[in-house]
């Protein structure tokens, strides 16, 4: 499978607002590029039947990327386990909590558009 970024079919916006020009010339460019947020909702307990899930206990050395990349092979996609477990990031896992991980992949992409 190619590697799927949380960036992909997300719209790029350039920022070279004349607030940020310290910041540009301190780092010697013209311009920031950002990504617009997208609007990630919650599956409906509809979309939910549909996934299967396998359940992990996190211990001290998980991160999420490491977990996507141990169940699908792929560390960039780290995000579809936080957004499925509500966690935005390694900073709200802690050992002994369990993380539930979606499967088919596929299917959960699809769920985003992707």
């Amino acid at each position: 499978m190619s590697t799927i970024s949380r960036y992909s079919n997300r719209r790029v916006l350039r920022n070279n607002h004349e607030i940020y020009q310290s910041y540009f010339d301190e780092r010697g460019i013209k311009q920031f590029i950002q990504y617009n947020s997208p609007n990630l909702s919650f599956p409906t307990k509809e979309q939910i039947a549909t996934f299967t899930t396998k359940t992990h206990l996190v211990n001290n050395s998980d991160r999420l990327s490491t977990l996507a990349f141990d169940y699908y092979e792929d560390a960039t996609l780290w995000w579809v386990i936080a957004w499925f477990n509500k966690k935005p990031g390694d900073f709200a896992i802690r050992p002994g909590d369990v993380l539930y991980i979606p499967f088919p992949l596929e299917h959960i992409l699809a769920t985003f558009g992707y």
